[in-house]
């Protein structure tokens, strides 16, 4: 996926984001989120929510949110039809 200068503009440090109230609201602490983005990282990365610069991940603001709650709804939708 091609990053637009716009969406460069937009980079946040996930670090930053964790400490966010935006970011405490979705994690619990610093390490459910970045167990998140340990297991999530390639979904992320495909849907252009997520980069890794310098040894550390950013994500795409204000796509970020949005895309994570569409990731989690598709898996538990999935999970939930196999499992019924």
């Amino acid at each position: 996926m091609e990053y637009t200068v716009e969406k460069l503009k937009n980079l946040e440090s996930f670090k930053d984001f964790l400490d966010s109230p935006e970011g405490h609201r979705l994690f619990k602490n610093k390490y459910s989120g970045d167990w998140f983005i340990r297991t999530h990282a390639q979904e992320l990365i495909a849907a252009g929510v997520l980069v890794k610069l310098m040894g550390r991940f950013h994500i795409v603001q204000p796509d970020f949110v949005p895309t994570l709650i569409e990731l989690l709804q598709e898996k538990t939708k999935r999970s939930f039809s196999v499992k019924h």
